[in-house]
């Protein structure tokens, strides 16, 4: 039985889901081309030898980035002057190969792009992707401003970065994020972790010395924000933290001296910040000192009282009752 065009596409959340499987060969691709309108830009598409479309696309929105994850079997997909006029924005899309190949053209330039590679090229321009057998990708969706401010430059056309010159660091670390995001068991992910995931690819196509000066690497950023999210572990490393990213530990140490400060010490601010902000959350009245210090990451009630008061100039049991006062040394 052939099921409709509404049981193809799922909404769990901010999640969007279609798979074409079920769907008639006639239907697969008006439908794949019309959905891809809707979530991404407007394209054409063509299967390759006339077979059928199977396809699987999940798209989540993080700010005004949209993050799509496409399993497809061999196809083309186009972007005329047609479809230009007809969905006329001004994005840069970008492709992070996970596997199989795609040649992709714009401007008379042509890049065939493996697993491990990185593609982008702008929406207002007409372009061709050609995936000649069974793919799968992560494609980055953002307004060009955005992206431009993000890597201090203009995309001027398509622009290829090879996984074997990249060092894969940030590939993979987006990669494994992206696709977490994208599960239907994730929440969505924050505007801030969102937009430091994006700030790391942005990052990679940064080629202007002046520009990578004025700006936190976004490395260091996505450290900060990963440290952020496991404050409670007790195990917090920087080998740990060095691992998520898919980078060295002596990179992520460089990483923190360039910030003047070191792993340990961004872990330690920031359970302390944590824990001041519990104590003077009215929601967080029946927790106790302990558990609260507990929930940060201490072990030890009386060291993290110690550490409390030489941070913020006040010990923990008084932050009810009053307003803090400013911290020292911050």
């Amino acid at each position: 039985m052939t099921m409709s065009s509404k049981d193809c596409v799922r909404q769990i959340g901010s999640l969007r889901t279609l798979d074409t499987a079920t769907l008639s060969v006639s239907r697969q691709i008006p439908l794949w081309e019309a959905h891809t309108r809707d979530n991404i830009i407007g394209i054409r598409c063509t299967s390759v030898n006339c077979s059928p479309l199977v396809a699987v696309q999940r798209t989540v929105a993080i700010g005004a980035t949209l993050l799509t994850e496409m399993r497809v079997s061999a196809h083309v997909v186009e972007r005329g002057e047609f479809e230009i006029a007809e969905d006329p924005r001004d994005l840069v899309l970008v492709f992070l190969i996970l596997e199989g190949e795609a040649m992709l053209g714009q401007g008379g330039r042509w890049v065939t792009a493996y697993a491990g590679d990185i593609v982008a090229l702008r929406s207002d321009r007409p372009f061709i992707v050609t995936y000649p057998r069974p793919m799968r990708q992560i494609v980055l969706s953002l307004p060009e401003k955005e992206f431009a401010s993000m890597c201090g430059r203009h995309v001027e056309g398509i622009e290829y970065l090879p996984g074997s010159e990249l060092g894969n660091g940030g590939f993979h670390w987006f990669a494994r994020q992206g696709l977490e995001w994208l599960s239907e068991q994730s929440r969505s992910p924050s505007g801030e972790i969102g937009d430091v995931g994006v700030g790391v690819i942005a990052e990679l196509f940064a080629r202007n010395p002046d520009s990578r000066k004025e700006r936190v690497p976004a490395y260091f950023l996505a450290a900060e924000a990963w440290i952020a999210d496991h404050l409670s572990e007790r195990d917090l490393t920087a080998k740990r933290v060095a691992e998520a990213l898919c980078i060295s530990v002596r990179h992520l140490n460089r990483l923190f001296e360039k910030e003047n400060t070191t792993v340990r010490q961004s872990i330690h601010t920031q359970r302390l910040q944590l824990a001041r902000q519990m104590l003077q959350d009215p929601a967080r009245t029946r927790l106790s000192i302990g558990e609260i210090a507990f929930q940060c990451g201490f072990s030890v009630q009386s060291i993290f009282n110690r550490q409390f008061r030489k941070k913020f100039g006040v010990a923990p049991s008084t932050i009810r009752a009053r307003p803090l006062p400013a911290a020292h040394g911050v």
